[in-house]
Order: structure tokens, then C-alpha cells, then sequence
């Protein structure tokens, strides 16, 4: 079912940011995908935090499932950087929800 799935504003279009929910909202996954198979892209992904079962000015940790690596990301604004030689996309679980 597609009804928690939604799409995040993101300010490069060479970049797509959506997330899903569990029906109990307990785990959250948002995905950031490199759409530029050739090119490093990075902008600002715009969180629409309350989709995330989160309030406008939490502080949430986001862990990459493919990498291992965890990020603490503030607010509704942050930064992605993806290089598809390297890594062409995030999956994050969402902590702190």
C-alpha cells in the first residue's frame, strides 16, 4: 500500500527524496536518489518533517542502511551530497520519531 508514501521537495532536479511510514509510524525510511548517473549532485532536501511523524524543529538521526553511517540532521533543511560512482543513493532509517 502507498498511502504513507510521500515525496520531499529537493532544490537540484537531478535529485528525488521520498519516505514511507509503518502504519503504527514506528519506522520510517526516506530515500535520497542520485537521478544523474554520471554526476556528482548535492543540493538541500526540504523535509516536510510532520510526514516523518516529526515536529518543525526536531533534531533526528537518519542512518544510512547501505553504508552504516549515521548523520544527526536539524529542521526541515539539509544536506545530500550523492556521487553515483560512489554512492548513488540513501536509504535512511529515520531515528527519533
Amino acid at each position: 500500500m502507498d498511502a504513507s508514501l510521500y515525496f520531499h521537495s529537493i532544490d537540484n532536479s537531478q535529485l528525488l527524496g521520498y519516505s514511507k511510514r509503518s502504519p503504527d509510524g514506528l519506522n520510517v525510511i526516506l530515500t535520497i536518489v542520485n537521478l544523474d548517473p554520471a554526476n556528482l549532485q548535492t543540493g538541500f532536501v526540504y523535509l516536510t518533517l510532520a510526514q516523518l511523524g516529526l515536529a518543525d524543529d526536531s533534531v533526528f538521526t537518519v542512518e544510512d542502511l547501505l553504508t552504516g553511517a549515521v548523520y544527526q540532521w536539524r529542521g526541515v533543511r539539509n544536506y545530500v551530497a550523492l556521487n553515483p560512482a560512489i554512492m548513488p543513493a540513501h536509504v535512511f532509517r529515520v531515528r527519533g520519531v
